[in-house]
């Protein structure tokens, strides 16, 4: 089972992997799946955000292009005012 904050707990890599291969036997629309997806949608909008300086915000927006900004725009929102 995964923990509901997944973003605050640490997993060693092994058990990570575990966790993933048992995923990819169940159903995709899973909750426990959507979770997951979920917590690694915020990871790497907070890691793109993170980024951001002047330099570079031109390709940090492409990357932010890439991203499922649709399902994850409250989390860019939460994301740009937290940095």
């Amino acid at each position: 089972m995964m923990p509901a904050n997944m973003g605050s707990v640490y997993l060693p890599p092994h058990k990570m992997k575990a966790i993933l291969e048992k995923m990819k036997t169940n159903d995709e629309s899973s909750e426990q799946s959507q979770k997951y997806m979920w917590e690694m949608l915020r990871k790497s909008l907070n890691g793109i955000v993170n980024k951001v300086n002047v330099a570079n915000i031109s390709n940090i927006v492409m990357e932010l292009f890439n991203e499922n900004l649709l399902r994850g725009r409250g989390l860019l929102t939460k994301s740009i005012l937290k940095a």
